[in-house]
């Protein structure tokens, strides 16, 4: 008796190893398929940031680089490229909910310029230089900035950089020069 119990248990043993192994084998498979998984993801991410609208681009785009880095480092886990790579989706989906404003260097009439920037989520990327004299819009067909008429924005582009800067409430309208939606293709 003492014989058959043994028997069984080590039957029993032995169904376990064989599930362990096959079960190694399967992580070692599905390790295999998460690099190329996580590289796609991140070389998507990068199209999507490049045809975006170029609001923080070199910001976005040392995003991008800093996980390329992480995915060939042999030292990280799965886990945390892939924590990094759905983190990064996540603050570019929050970009297209959100109005910030911030300060960048541009190229106005052939001058350098500081301006300050007014990102309306993913509908409108507008600047202001900071003495208020020329405002522009960018373009997403030309992909470039075009002036807009001071006299009908530029007071309203300014009072939406206040709201952005949360120095006054978002309790009204404001006008802005923000192009039609087109259909998706």
């Amino acid at each position: 008796m003492y014989n058959a119990q043994l028997d069984r248990s080590i039957a029993r043993q032995v169904g376990e190893m064989e599930k362990l192994t096959n079960s190694t084998k399967e992580v070692t498979n599905t390790k295999r398929q998460i690099v190329p998984l996580l590289v796609k993801m991140t070389d998507a991410l990068e199209v999507f940031i490049s045809n975006d609208i170029p609001f923080k681009i070199e910001e976005r785009l040392a995003g991008i680089a800093r996980i390329k880095d992480l995915i060939d480092d042999p030292d990280v886990e799965a886990s945390e490229k892939f924590r990094s790579i759905f983190e990064a989706y996540q603050i570019e989906s929050d970009y297209g909910r959100s109005i910030q404003s911030y300060k960048q260097k541009v190229n106005v009439d052939g001058q350098e310029r500081d301006v300050d920037m007014l990102m309306v989520g993913r509908v409108a990327l507008l600047y202001q230089t900071s003495d208020g004299s020329v405002s522009a819009a960018y373009n997403k067909v030309t992909k470039s900035f075009e002036e807009v008429d001071e006299g009908t924005y530029k007071n309203s582009i300014a009072e939406a950089m206040r709201v952005a800067n949360k120095t006054i409430a978002a309790d009204r309208l404001i006008a802005l020069p923000i192009s039609a939606p087109e259909s998706a293709q």
